[in-house]
């Protein structure tokens, strides 16, 4: 594995940093570059997680890669089809209701009609 160049961004929190540059061949900065930041080994392979994005992160004195977990806001599709299967389900009950109301005015028909002696 090749060395990789990073420099190190905004200190977020005591042991967590945004890296500020990746460079995958060092070899073609100035030394004046490479004085800004440090050679790594690597960087590992975030996780596939559903619904989260990973968010890399060093360690600025251990220059450990690391990543953190964040919810991945829904897309404008995912956010379209909650919408139409929360509209079928309120048609399914709308309807089961329609339905529900027409019994009962046949039954109220058919009371009024033997009352009524028809």
């Amino acid at each position: 594995m090749s060395n990789i160049f990073v420099t190190i961004g905004k200190v977020i929190a005591p042991g967590k940093a945004e890296l500020e540059r990746i460079h995958y061949s060092p070899d073609r900065l100035s030394e004046e570059e490479k004085a800004e930041g440090f050679l790594i080994e690597g960087i590992p392979d975030p996780e596939r997680i559903e619904g989260k994005t990973a968010m890399r992160y060093i360690h600025p004195d251990t220059l450990e890669i690391f990543y953190e977990y964040v919810d991945t806001p829904p897309t404008e599709e995912e956010i379209l089809k909650r919408d139409i299967e929360q509209l079928k389900q309120q048609l399914s009950a709308e309807q089961a209701s329609k339905a529900d109301l027409q019994n009962q005015i046949i039954t109220m028909q058919e009371t009024i009609n033997f009352l009524l002696g028809i």
